[in-house]
């Protein structure tokens, strides 16, 4: 996990409500981020109190991160760095030679994909569409899905889910690839 740094703001300490106003906020969080993130909070102002009249602010956590600077490929399997998860979300850049995949599975979890470059297949229930260079593609949680470059060329995308997926979940993911089926249902 890397580390976040203060980044101190240009607020007084009268101006934020008690609650915040002096407090020395943790390094410590239950959200991981890739070592290579640049990862930081901060303070936002974000409303106006008006039973204090007072501004409320709120420490707000950033991970910022370069998808070309990530880059890295796995001549096996498609590769998903993680930029962050939480309890809540998780976020990867998934980059696939040509022809890999994640299987198509199910999980409780809904998914945007966002394609960066490249062309490719989304499974989409029984559905499948192709993808290229700034699609944006949703799948609802239990619905089945996968992801596959398409023969003559690499594929990277950016994934988030939320929640992130189980373990159990992703276990027709590890099959699939052991295997080398992109969709286990119709092999």
């Amino acid at each position: 996990m890397a580390n976040s740094v203060g980044v101190e703001a240009n607020i007084s300490s009268r101006s934020l409500p008690p609650r915040v106003a002096g407090r020395k906020h943790s390094d410590q969080s239950s959200s991981s981020v890739h070592a290579n993130h640049q990862s930081y909070a901060r303070y936002s102002l974000i409303s106006l109190d008006w039973e204090t009249n007072r501004e409320v602010a709120e420490v707000v956590a950033v991970t910022a991160t370069n998808f070309d600077a990530e880059r890295a490929y796995d001549d096996q399997k498609f590769n998903a760095v993680e930029v962050f998860k939480s309890d809540r979300m998780k976020v990867v850049c998934g980059y696939f030679e040509p022809g890999q995949f994640i299987p198509v599975h199910a999980p409780s979890s809904d998914v945007a994909i966002h394609v960066h470059s490249g062309t490719g297949r989304v499974r989409s229930g029984d559905d499948e569409h192709a993808i290229e260079p700034g699609d944006v593609v949703v799948v609802e949680a239990d619905t089945d899905r996968g992801i596959k470059a398409d023969e003559d060329g690499r594929l990277e995308a950016f994934l988030v889910t939320a929640p992130p997926p189980t373990d159990t979940e992703h276990d027709p993911v590890r099959e699939g690839i052991k295997r080398g089926e992109f969709d286990p249902k119709s092999a």
